[in-house]
C-alpha cells in the first residue's frame, strides 16, 4: 500500500477509537452527521465508478473495502447501523436497476454491475469479522437479511451470479443469527 493508502486506512483506525474510547461523541448529532456523510461518501465511491483518485480503479475498490472493514471494526452501534444500511441500500438499489433494465432491455453501466463485485466483498468481510462477536441486534441482522432476500428475489432469474453472491450475504447473517 502507498502512503496515503496506508493514511486512510489509519484514518479509519482512529475514528473507531475515538468513538470507542469517548462514546459520549455519539450523543452529538453533528459529529455523527459527519460521520454518516463519511460512510456514506465510501460506499458511493466504492458503488459508483469515479474518473479521478488513484490511477488503478480496483486497487481505490480495495482500499474503499477496507476503510469500510475497519470502521466495522468499532464498537459503535451507531457506526455499524450506518455501514449496514449503507451497504444493503447500495444492493437494493444495484438490484432494482438490474431489475429495471432487463425490463426495459436497457444495457446496464459496466461499471455499476463489476462494482456489485465489491458490495459483496465488503459484505462478506464485515459479516465474517461480525461472527465471532457481532454487537447488532438479531433484529437489526434479521431486517438486512429481509432486504437482502427481497433484492435477490428482483435479480434471481435474470442474473443468477448476482443473486448467488448476496444470496452468500444473506447466508452469513443467517449463521451469525443462528450462532447466537
Amino acid at each position: 500500500m502507498t502512503v496515503s493508502e496506508n493514511l486512510l486506512c489509519q484514518a479509519a483506525h482512529n475514528l473507531n477509537v475515538l468513538m470507542d474510547t469517548f462514546q459520549w461523541l455519539q450523543e452529538r448529532p453533528t459529529f455523527m452527521r459527519e460521520v454518516c456523510l463519511l460512510v456514506d461518501r465510501i460506499v458511493e465511491k466504492l458503488f459508483h465508478s469515479t474518473s479521478h483518485g488513484l490511477t488503478n480503479k480496483y486497487r481505490r475498490k480495495q482500499l474503499l473495502t477496507k476503510m469500510l472493514q475497519q470502521l466495522a471494526r468499532s464498537k459503535s452501534l451507531p457506526l455499524l447501523l450506518i455501514i449496514l444500511d449503507s451497504l444493503v441500500e447500495c444492493v437494493e438499489n444495484l438490484c432494482l436497476l438490474l431489475n429495471r433494465s432487463q425490463a426495459t432491455q436497457q444495457l446496464v453501466d459496466a461499471n455499476l454491475y463489476n462494482n456489485g463485485y465489491f458490495l459483496v466483498v465488503s459484505m462478506e468481510l464485515i459479516m465474517k469479522q461480525w461472527m465471532e462477536e457481532c454487537p447488532v441486534s438479531t433484529e437489526t441482522l434479521q431486517e438486512c437479511q429481509g432486504r437482502l432476500d427481497q433484492a435477490i428475489l428482483l435479480v434471481k432469474d435474470s442474473f443468477p451470479l448476482v443473486a448467488h453472491a448476496f444470496f452468500r450475504v444473506s447466508s452469513l447473517c443467517e449463521i451469525i443469527i443462528q450462532n447466537r
